[in-house]
């Protein structure tokens, strides 16, 4: 993995030096992020972390450029070199593909794009339970009230311990034993009321969750026009951003708007994510 990440910062070292040269100076995610155009090109934007004593910068400028040039000759205008910066020891790498099979032949990592209605004849939408995007905003707005209601629930809890422990030692032993019962016990008995109410609450979200992303599935199955839209897979985790708004997707991903999304830490071959984009007309 490392290997493939490094000729791929290398083959943009040289586009680098030319863009910083001339004083250009832009700013990018600070994330590895992939942008889908509507002509069906695409952008990889890589942020990697360099350790300098590791990098022979001199050396990894060359790899990187021969590798572009290369891959290049034999398939005209397939990639650009859009540009390269470093920053302390973050470097920010930005290669367009002309199309997703020049991406997946250059870096040796599957990306899918294309028009939806192929995917689906190639077999390459079988067995996919999408959820519509809406669905999936509204999924994760619930996830992320029930994560805040149980770390509400987890604080309060804390804060009624650390009330009852200090009421404990500020008494005296004979009084503490009068008291206490009367004071920790109630305390703890609230404290732990809330975080059942929190735990409740994260179940009763995951419940929803999980009906409207069934719901969402079996709605979304019957209602694609799949001669309007795209079809997207990846393998590997990244920030998506669209042209064409998203409709569909499934996987680990989270959509955060209409035309960014987030996919999951852990995807590979075996467990891809998979986003279909609506063109808004057929054959667009």
């Amino acid at each position: 993995m490392r290997k493939r990440r490094s000729t791929a910062l290398a083959a943009a070292l040289t586009g680098a030096f030319l863009f910083t040269a001339c004083g250009i100076i832009k700013t990018y995610p600070q994330v590895n992020t992939a942008r889908f155009h509507s002509d069906l090109s695409l952008t990889m934007i890589s942020a990697e972390s360099m350790d300098r004593e590791y990098y022979d910068l001199d050396q990894l400028q060359t790899v990187i450029l021969d590798a572009v040039n290369d891959y290049n000759e034999k398939n005209p205008d397939a990639i650009s070199i859009d540009y390269y910066h470093v920053e302390g020891e973050l470097a920010t790498l930005i290669l367009t593909y002309q199309n997703a099979d020049h991406c997946t032949a250059f870096n040796e990592q599957p990306v899918l794009y294309g028009p939806a209605a192929e995917a689906w004849e190639q077999g390459q939408m079988d067995g996919i339970g999408w959820i519509s995007a809406d669905t999936a905003m509204e999924e994760a707005a619930r996830a992320e009230t029930a994560a805040a209601a149980t770390a509400a629930a987890a604080e309060e809890a804390a804060e009624a311990g650390t009330t009852a422990a200090e009421t404990a030692a500020a008494e005296e032993p004979a009084e503490a034993g009068k008291t206490n019962p009367g004071t920790a016990k109630p305390a703890s008995a609230e404290a732990a009321g809330g975080a059942g109410t929190g735990a409740a609450e994260t179940a009763e979200a995951a419940g929803e969750a999980g009906t409207g992303a069934a719901q969402a599935a079996e709605a979304g199955a019957s209602a694609m026009d799949l001669t309007s839209m795209r079809f997207i897979m990846l393998t590997e985790p990244l920030c998506v951003e669209t042209e064409d708004p998203i409709a569909y997707v499934s996987g680990p991903v989270t959509v955060t708007d209409p035309h960014s999304c987030v996919t999951g830490e852990e995807i590979d071959e075996n467990d891809p994510v998979y986003i279909l984009l609506d063109t808004g007309a057929a054959g667009k």
